[in-house]
């Protein structure tokens, strides 16, 4: 969807390259011009099950609202030093997204809007209502992939990130088909 929307998406851009064996940091998605015309948003996304039993004693406002100051305070530095921003992507599994993802959706709707010369209430419904899931599912499947045996070239800081990949991939997979089935139904 964001490639409709700006120009230049790239998919886990490096945003910091790790030093003498050190991990370096990765983002899920790069894309030129939301919050500026002239800066790169970098954003990486985080799916949260609100119901696991860690999270019995909060309500999901505080939940979401750490896990976007943890992933702040992992990307935020990295992000000055290339003249952008950073913005996480939080969403539980059942698809309650968080106040800055929400505010990337309102950015694309708008966006859409302008460029297909149409009222934002009809480009609404163009912009999906967890694109969180389509990102993950489009990446994922990738990875899922290789994952599963295919030995291609991929970067080091990518390989890193296989364990992470795989926790994800069975709760997305889960997630995307509840999502698909409420949303599409037979």
């Amino acid at each position: 969807m964001a490639k409709l929307a700006w120009r230049g998406v790239t998919v886990e851009p490096i945003m910091q390259e790790g030093d003498d064996g050190l991990p370096g940091l990765l983002a899920d998605i790069q894309v030129h011009g939301v919050w500026d015309r002239e800066r790169a948003s970098f954003f990486d996304t985080r799916v949260i099950n609100a119901d696991a039993f860690s999270y019995s004693s909060r309500q999901w406002p505080e939940i979401a609202e750490s896990a976007a100051v943890e992933k702040h305070r992992n990307y935020d530095q990295a992000a000055e030093n290339l003249h952008s921003s950073f913005s996480p992507l939080i969403c539980s599994c059942e698809g309650v997204l968080h106040r800055e993802f929400t505010a990337l959706q309102r950015a694309l709707i708008s966006v859409l809007a302008e460029k297909w010369e149409k009222p934002k209430s009809q480009t609404v419904g163009w912009v999906p209502a967890n694109p969180n899931l389509d990102i993950y599912i489009d990446h994922h499947q990738e990875q899922g992939r290789l994952l599963a045996g295919a030995e291609e070239h991929v970067h080091p800081l990518a390989k890193m990130r296989k364990k992470k990949t795989v926790t994800y991939l069975n709760n997305i997979i889960i997630t995307a088909t509840l999502f698909l089935t409420l949303h599409n139904p037979l």
